[in-house]
C-alpha cells in the first residue's frame, strides 16, 4: 500500500494525534491507579480503544474515526469521574486530605485534554479537495 502523506488534511492528522493522546492517557491513568480503588477498567480499555480506531484513517472506513473516538473518549472520561469521585469527595469535604495529589491532577489534565482534542477533531475539515 502506498499512502500519500502529503495530500492528507488537518483532520487526518488530528485524529492520528488523538489515536496518541488516548494512548499516553491510558498508559499514565494505568500506572497512577491500577491496583487502587479509584481505577476503572472501562476507562482504561474506552482509551486504548480509541487508540486503535486510529488505524480507520488507513481504510475506507476513515470518516467514522473521529466520531469514534470522540465518543469513546467522553465514555472513557465519565467512567473516569465515576471510579474517581469518591477521592474528589474526600478531599472536597477535609475528611482525610486537604489538597488533591499529582497523580490525580496529571490524570485529570489528560483525560480533558483528550476529550477537548477529539470535540475539536469532529468540526475539523477531513476530506481535501483534489485538484483536478
Amino acid at each position: 500500500m502506498n499512502f500519500n502523506f502529503k495530500s492528507k488534511s488537518i483532520g487526518f492528522w488530528l485524529t492520528l494525534g488523538c489515536s496518541l493522546s488516548s494512548l499516553l492517557t491510558a498508559i499514565v491513568y494505568s500506572a497512577c491507579y491500577v491496583g487502587t480503588t479509584e481505577f476503572n477498567l472501562v476507562a482504561c480499555l474506552c482509551l486504548i480503544a480509541a487508540f486503535a480506531i486510529g488505524a480507520l484513517q488507513f481504510t475506507k472506513l476513515e470518516k467514522l474515526a473521529q466520531y469514534l473516538q470522540f465518543l469513546l473518549c467522553v465514555a472513557a472520561c465519565m467512567f473516569y469521574i465515576y471510579g474517581i469521585y469518591y477521592y474528589v469527595s474526600i478531599v472536597m469535604v477535609g475528611i482525610d486530605l486537604d489538597s488533591f495529589s499529582f497523580t490525580f491532577i496529571a490524570c485529570t489534565t489528560l483525560f480533558i485534554a483528550t476529550m477537548v482534542e477529539t470535540v475539536v477533531n469532529v468540526f475539523v475539515k477531513h476530506e481535501v479537495k483534489e485538484a483536478r
